[in-house]
Protein backbone atom coordinates (compact mmCIF):
# COMPACT_ATOMS: atom_id res chain seq x y z
CA UNK A 1 0.00 0.00 0.00
CA UNK A 2 2.91 2.16 0.73
CA UNK A 3 4.59 1.73 -2.39
CA UNK A 4 1.23 2.28 -4.28
CA UNK A 5 0.83 5.88 -2.15
CA UNK A 6 4.21 7.34 -3.38
CA UNK A 7 3.14 6.85 -7.09
CA UNK A 8 0.01 8.46 -6.61
CA UNK A 9 -1.12 11.80 -7.80
CA UNK A 10 -1.71 15.04 -5.93
CA UNK A 11 -5.54 14.46 -7.86
CA UNK A 12 -5.64 10.67 -6.58
CA UNK A 13 -5.04 11.17 -3.13
CA UNK A 14 -7.64 14.30 -3.27
CA UNK A 15 -10.09 10.90 -3.98
CA UNK A 16 -8.98 8.56 -1.66
CA UNK A 17 -11.25 7.20 0.29
CA UNK A 18 -10.93 9.18 3.96
CA UNK A 19 -11.15 5.25 5.76
CA UNK A 20 -8.14 4.60 3.73
CA UNK A 21 -5.26 2.57 6.02
CA UNK A 22 -2.04 4.24 4.57
CA UNK A 23 -0.48 4.71 8.03
CA UNK A 24 2.20 2.00 7.95
CA UNK A 25 4.90 3.88 8.63
CA UNK A 26 7.45 3.51 11.37
CA UNK A 27 9.67 1.75 13.76
CA UNK A 28 10.92 -1.51 13.46
CA UNK A 29 13.92 -1.10 10.23
CA UNK A 30 13.31 -4.48 8.31
CA UNK A 31 16.05 -5.27 5.52
CA UNK A 32 14.19 -5.96 2.13
CA UNK A 33 16.80 -5.89 -1.21
CA UNK A 34 17.75 -1.98 -2.17
CA UNK A 35 15.33 -0.99 0.51
CA UNK A 36 13.65 -0.56 4.06
CA UNK A 37 10.92 -0.90 5.38
CA UNK A 38 9.19 0.51 8.36
CA UNK A 39 6.57 -1.39 10.52
CA UNK A 40 4.86 1.00 13.27
CA UNK A 41 5.14 0.24 16.44
CA UNK A 42 2.09 0.19 19.06
CA UNK A 43 3.03 3.94 20.63
CA UNK A 44 3.55 5.00 17.10
CA UNK A 45 0.53 3.55 15.67
CA UNK A 46 -1.60 5.22 18.25
CA UNK A 47 -0.37 8.31 17.88
CA UNK A 48 -1.09 7.90 13.86
CA UNK A 49 -4.37 7.09 15.18
CA UNK A 50 -4.73 10.78 16.25
CA UNK A 51 -3.99 12.57 13.29
CA UNK A 52 -7.69 13.64 11.87
CA UNK A 53 -8.63 12.35 8.06
CA UNK A 54 -8.46 15.50 6.62
CA UNK A 55 -4.90 16.17 8.21
CA UNK A 56 -3.88 12.68 7.06
CA UNK A 57 -5.04 13.27 3.46
CA UNK A 58 -2.66 16.23 3.37
CA UNK A 59 0.77 14.23 5.20
CA UNK A 60 -0.39 11.73 2.52
CA UNK A 61 0.93 14.77 -0.16
CA UNK A 62 3.43 15.82 2.02
CA UNK A 63 5.30 12.66 3.07
CA UNK A 64 3.42 9.64 1.72
CA UNK A 65 3.14 9.15 6.10
CA UNK A 66 6.25 7.88 5.99
CA UNK A 67 8.96 9.45 8.40
CA UNK A 68 12.00 7.91 7.16
CA UNK A 69 13.11 7.78 3.49
CA UNK A 70 14.89 4.65 2.05
CA UNK A 71 18.22 5.01 3.71
CA UNK A 72 16.56 4.92 6.88
CA UNK A 73 17.63 9.14 7.44
CA UNK A 74 14.83 11.13 8.53
CA UNK A 75 12.49 12.84 5.51
CA UNK A 76 13.69 16.23 4.82
CA UNK A 77 12.11 18.35 1.50
CA UNK A 78 14.45 20.86 -0.30
CA UNK A 79 12.27 23.33 1.85
CA UNK A 80 13.71 22.11 4.56
CA UNK A 81 10.65 19.97 6.04
CA UNK A 82 11.27 17.32 7.99
CA UNK A 83 9.58 13.88 9.05
CA UNK A 84 5.66 12.76 8.70
CA UNK A 85 4.65 15.47 9.22
CA UNK A 86 7.04 17.87 6.90
CA UNK A 87 7.17 20.33 10.12
CA UNK A 88 9.64 23.29 8.63
CA UNK A 89 12.54 23.46 10.60
CA UNK A 90 13.58 26.70 9.89
CA UNK A 91 9.62 28.04 11.34
CA UNK A 92 9.60 25.73 14.20
CA UNK A 93 12.28 24.59 15.39
CA UNK A 94 13.13 27.14 18.38
CA UNK A 95 9.56 27.12 19.30
CA UNK A 96 9.87 23.23 19.39
CA UNK A 97 12.82 22.65 21.46
CA UNK A 98 11.24 25.39 23.71
CA UNK A 99 7.93 23.08 24.58
CA UNK A 100 10.36 20.04 24.89
CA UNK A 101 9.90 18.64 21.42
CA UNK A 102 12.20 16.74 18.90
CA UNK A 103 11.37 17.16 15.52
CA UNK A 104 13.95 14.36 14.23
CA UNK A 105 11.49 12.26 16.44
CA UNK A 106 8.75 10.66 14.94
CA UNK A 107 6.80 10.78 18.04
CA UNK A 108 7.13 14.12 18.64
CA UNK A 109 6.95 15.42 14.64
CA UNK A 110 3.66 14.04 15.20
CA UNK A 111 2.90 16.09 18.25
CA UNK A 112 4.03 18.73 17.38
CA UNK A 113 2.48 18.55 13.75
CA UNK A 114 -0.78 18.15 15.85
CA UNK A 115 -0.25 21.04 18.02
CA UNK A 116 -0.27 22.80 14.84
CA UNK A 117 -2.71 21.62 13.41
CA UNK A 118 -4.91 22.40 16.49
CA UNK A 119 -3.19 25.96 16.27
CA UNK A 120 -3.86 26.81 12.92
CA UNK A 121 -5.92 23.95 10.82
CA UNK A 122 -4.48 23.18 7.69
CA UNK A 123 -2.75 26.05 6.57
CA UNK A 124 1.19 25.33 7.18
CA UNK A 125 0.94 22.64 4.68
CA UNK A 126 1.04 23.20 0.74
CA UNK A 127 -0.46 20.10 0.20
CA UNK A 128 -4.16 21.53 1.74
CA UNK A 129 -3.85 24.15 -0.93
CA UNK A 130 -2.82 21.79 -3.79
CA UNK A 131 -5.89 19.66 -2.68
CA UNK A 132 -8.22 22.21 -2.39
CA UNK A 133 -8.68 21.96 1.26
CA UNK A 134 -7.49 25.44 2.75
Amino acid sequence: MQIALLQMSIADIAELPIETPALQAEAVLLEVPRQRVFIPSQITQNLIDLIPPNLLRVLMCESGVRHFDKRGNVLKSHTNDIGIMQINVRAHVTRAKQLGYNLWDMSDNIRFGLLLYREQGLRPWVCARKLGMV
